[in-house]
């Protein structure tokens, strides 16, 4: 018999899973659950293999109980071999703390949790659509965007726009790893895409997850929290980078730097004075006035020797030495010559370059693909870079033709598809087609990030979304 649950368990946790079998019966969702426990042998019941294979949707309740046992444990191991990730929902039941093992397990899952989703009502409806049984389905690859209206921030459909999360908050973020972080009466906390609060609005600020862990602030001091909530590296830094990159987090305590893991252990001492995010393997660090590059293991694996670096990008990271810029590989081998003014990390392929007071740009080997002729560029961004020649801007492709001409006394760069441009002393913002889709009338105006803008006009600063609407600050 095919079954839409398999609800894995610990024997010591039943009367929770007899309430959530009492509520599957009434709802008329069918479930398979080991009543008899494994006996004999050690081998994996054939019986509870099929079971897992079959079902739908598998329930894993997990619990102090459950992750002490090496029966869940393989059920879960055995799961996660044969099924597709969004088929398997982790239940917390208990207020225990969940292995550091099971959380990057579950790092990209959305987790579900007794207390804000209750047993009757909240897991049973959320089940239900997971089935296709409810008319309301939730579809996690939605893409959703923050949208304006009434002076508040909601989420639409961008090719419908159609909203679908209502509009009722101060501030809003992209969703992220199938949450986003929202404000409401100055606190922060997250939703699903149902938009249901499944991190209670409590933090100072908050940014978006990335590896299953998002940046929180509390009286000053900045963590990292899960899924769930969980508090896994307490609020107790200075400062920190917004996201974890290749599995640890710059931070900084006591005006020094270094690095922690996903469970909060410093894996590299905060001693230097300043430092940025691992990239291919490799973090710029700062000691006494020179910049050098550490492994993850906290071993210099290129010299402090540098007045200034930047991450590595495909290989290659830029450096500055007696005033002039080049790139070295990760041996610390100079293969582009430190001859240039000025240079920005390779993006996209190319690399932005000023020789001589001229700007353009080169490739991995050094070779100019565009030629140093403008007064002034940027990296490329989304395929095109932006570039000012004779007091004007205009957007390039990486051959160096033209693809939005001249018109613009100032631009920014492409970001979420759109670009700030200035005209006649108002900002506005054009697509890539050059077509000017949010018109020229704020006195100032910044990269879209996040699905929203910040601008200002007359005197009042505020957000204007893709579309166009706008919400100012009270």
């Amino acid at each position: 018999m095919n079954y839409d649950v398999f609800i894995s368990y610990s024997r010591l946790d039943t009367s929770t899973a007899d309430r959530i079998c009492e509520a599957f019966d009434k709802a008329d969702i069918t479930y398979f659950i080991d009543r008899q426990g494994i006996g004999g042998g050690f081998e994996f019941p054939v019986v509870l293999a099929e079971a897992i294979i079959e079902c739908k949707v598998m329930l894993y309740l997990a619990s102090k109980n459950s992750y002490e046992s090496k029966f869940t444990n393989a059920e879960l191991t055995f799961a996660f071999n044969e099924k597709p990730k969004n088929s398997i929902i982790p239940y917390i039941i208990d207020g225990s703390t969940m292995p550091p093992a099971l959380r990057f397990i579950f790092s990209s899952i959305n987790w579900r949790n007794i207390e804000t989703h209750p047993i009757e009502t909240t897991l049973v409806e959320d089940i239900k659509k997971l089935l296709g049984l409810s008319s309301e389905t939730i579809n996690t690859e939605v893409n959703l965007v923050p949208y304006i209206s009434n002076n508040k921030v909601g989420f639409a459909n961008p090719d419908t726009h159609e909203i679908i999360i209502p509009c009722k908050y101060d501030r809003a973020y992209s969703f992220s790893e199938g949450l986003a972080p929202i404000k409401l009466n100055d606190k922060w906390g997250f939703i699903d895409k149902t938009g249901r609060e499944v991190i209670p609005c409590k933090y100072d600020y908050a940014l978006n997850f990335s590896e299953g862990l998002a940046l929180v602030k509390l009286k000053d001091k900045f963590g990292f929290i899960d899924k769930t909530g969980y508090e896994v590296v307490p609020c107790k830094y200075d400062d920190a980078s917004s996201s974890f990159s290749e599995g640890l987090i710059m931070v900084k305590f006591n005006s020094k730097y270094g690095f922690i893991n996903k469970t909060g252990r410093e894996v590299i001492l905060l001693k230097y004075d300043f430092a940025r995010e691992f990239r291919e393997g490799l973090a710029e660090v700062e000691q006494n006035g020179k910049w050098g590059f550490i492994d993850k293991t906290g071993n210099v694996v290129i010299p402090h020797k540098y007045d200034l670096a930047w991450g590595f990008s495909k290989g290659l990271a830029a450096i500055r030495l007696n005033g002039k810029w080049g790139f070295i590989d990760k041996t610390g081998r100079e293969v582009i010559p430190l001859k240039y003014d000025y240079v920005e990390s390779f993006s996209e392929g190319l690399a932005a370059i000023r020789l001589n007071g001229k700007w353009g740009f080169i490739d991995k080997t050094g070779r100019d693909v565009v030629p140093c002729k403008y007064d002034d560029a940027d990296s490329f961004s989304e395929g095109l870079a932006r570039v000012r020649l004779n007091a004007k801007w205009e957007f390039i492709d990486k051959t160096g033709n033209v693809v939005i001409p001249y018109k613009y006394d100032l631009t920014w760069g492409f970001r979420e598809g759109l670009a700030a441009v200035w005209l006649n002393g108002k900002w506005g913002f054009i697509d890539k087609t050059g077509q000017e889709v949010i018109p020229c009338k704020y006195n100032s105006a910044y990269d879209f990030s996040e699905g929203l803008a910040t601008v200002e006009l007359n005197n009042k600063s505020g957000y204007v979304d893709r579309f166009g609407n706008e919400k100012w600050d009270e």
